[in-house]
């Protein structure tokens, strides 16, 4: 996970350095600010609030709240599988 190879002993990631750092996520996957954003947003429910995302006085930043094992958010958010006609 990008947090625990940039910043494993902090708790918080700006938006900026998730977005635009080399080999963030933002630029590994050459997301817009809104895509990022929409992501970023999920983070509680899709981390079952391990990790969290906030705006507060325009400072964006995503915080964590807990470890989380990289692996069991892979596995919480699979796919439904459609059948091809």
């Amino acid at each position: 996970m990008y947090w625990n190879l940039s910043a494993p002993n902090r708790q918080t990631l700006s938006f900026e350095e998730i977005a635009y750092r080399s080999g963030s996520p933002g630029r590994v996957f050459q997301l817009s600010e809104d895509a990022l954003v929409d992501y970023l947003e999920q983070l509680d429910e899709s981390t079952d609030d391990a990790l969290g995302y906030d705006v507060t006085a325009g400072l964006r930043q995503v915080y964590r709240r807990r470890e989380i094992e990289p692996l069991a958010i892979l596995k919480q958010s699979k796919p439904e599988r459609t059948r091809a006609n």
